[in-house]
C-alpha cells in the first residue's frame, strides 16, 4: 500500500503542476462563496467561532462525499476502471490511498481560505483554541471518518448506476441546512429533526456548543458508534456494486 500511495501523490503532484490555474480558481471559488456564507450569518448567530467551524465541517463533508465516487467515475470515462482492478494492489487500496491524498490536499485548501477569513473577520482565537482539546480532537477525527464512509455509500451507488452526480449536491445542502449550521437544530421542525440526527455534522455541533462533560462524551459515544456502523455500511454497499456489477457485466461500462 506504501507504493500505491506513493503512486497516488505523484500523480496528484503532476495533476496540480499540470493545472495550477484551474487548483486556484477553484479555491478562489470556494473562498468567496464560503465567507459571503459567514458574513450573511453573522448576525444570526451567536456564536461566530462555532459558525466557522461548522463550515469548515461542511467543506471537509463535501470533500468526503465526492472523492470515491469522482475517482470511479474519472477511470471509467477513460476506460481505465477494469485495468485498474487488476493491478497488484486491489480497488479499495488505491482507493483509500487517492482519499488520503486528496484529504492532505482538502486540508492545505481549507487551511488557506480559513486563514483568509480570520484576516478578514478576527474571529475570538482564543475561544477557539481553549476549545480545542483531546475530546475534540477525537470527535474531528470521527467526524471525518464518518463523512467518508457517507462517501463509499455514495461511491457503490456511482459503480451500479454509473453517474451519480446529482445525489451528492442533495446531500451537501442537506448536511449545510440540517446540521445546524445554517438553522439552529431547536427551531427545526420536528418532523424534520429525524434528517438532522443522522447527520454526522450535528453532533459535531452538539459537542462544541455543549459545556457540560458527561453530555460531551454521551454525545462523542453516539458518534463513535454512528461511525463504525455507517463505515460498515459504506463498505458493504461498496462490496455489493462491486459484486453485482461484475455479475451483470457492466463492471467497466461508463
Amino acid at each position: 500500500m506504501i507504493y500505491t500511495l506513493k503512486a497516488e501523490l505523484f500523480k496528484f503532484y503532476w495533476d496540480i503542476r499540470r493545472y495550477l490555474f484551474n487548483y486556484s480558481v477553484g479555491i478562489i471559488a470556494e473562498g468567496i462563496f464560503i465567507s459571503g456564507l459567514y458574513w450573511a450569518l453573522l448576525k444570526y448567530k451567536d456564536s461566530p467561532e462555532i459558525l466557522m467551524i461548522g463550515l469548515i465541517m461542511w467543506l471537509f463533508a463535501k470533500t468526503a462525499l465526492s472523492d470515491a465516487s469522482s475517482m470511479v467515475g474519472e477511470e471509467r470515462y477513460y476506460g481505465t476502471f477494469e485495468r485498474l482492478s487488476t493491478t497488484k494492489s486491489s480497488l479499495f487500496s488505491i482507493l483509500i490511498c487517492r482519499i488520503i491524498v486528496n484529504f492532505i490536499y482538502s486540508v492545505l485548501r481549507i487551511l488557506i481560505i480559513v486563514t483568509v477569513m480570520c484576516l478578514i473577520f478576527k474571529p475570538d482565537l482564543n475561544y477557539l483554541f481553549s476549545k480545542f482539546n483531546t475530546l475534540l480532537f477525537i470527535t474531528f477525527v470521527f467526524l471525518i471518518a464518518s463523512m467518508y464512509s457517507w462517501g463509499f455509500i455514495v461511491c457503490g451507488l456511482q459503480i451500479i448506476w454509473k453517474k451519480v452526480g446529482a445525489i451528492v449536491p442533495i446531500i451537501e445542502y442537506i448536511f449545510l441546512v440540517f446540521s445546524g449550521i445554517i438553522v439552529d437544530v431547536e427551531k427545526i421542525p420536528v418532523f424534520l429533526k429525524l434528517i438532522s440526527n443522522i447527520i454526522p455534522i450535528t453532533w459535531g455541533l452538539k459537542i462544541l456548543r455543549e459545556t457540560d462533560i458527561s453530555k460531551i462524551i454521551v454525545y462523542l459515544t453516539f458518534l463513535i458508534i454512528y461511525t463504525i456502523v455507517s463505515f460498515i455500511i459504506g463498505l458493504f454497499i461498496f462490496n455489493f456494486s462491486i459484486s453485482h456489477t461484475k455479475k451483470t457485466g457492466q463492471y467497466g461500462f461508463y
